[in-house]
């Protein structure tokens, strides 16, 4: 388990989200925060996930 970095981006390629989450690896924190935006129906393009030192 690490802490992650996840930075989203509009489809424009605008940052539009950024969270810090604690996950076995970077899928997972990708998808944990992913999950959160589609239930509150945020609509996203790329997103990017970096182990915190």
């Amino acid at each position: 388990m690490a802490i992650f970095g996840v930075t989203v981006f509009s489809e424009e390629n605008k940052e539009i989200f950024h969270e810090k989450v604690f996950s076995i690896d970077e899928d997972t924190a990708m998808n944990q925060v992913l999950d959160e935006l589609d239930k509150k129906g945020v609509p996203y393009g790329i997103c990017m996930a970096e182990e915190m030192g």
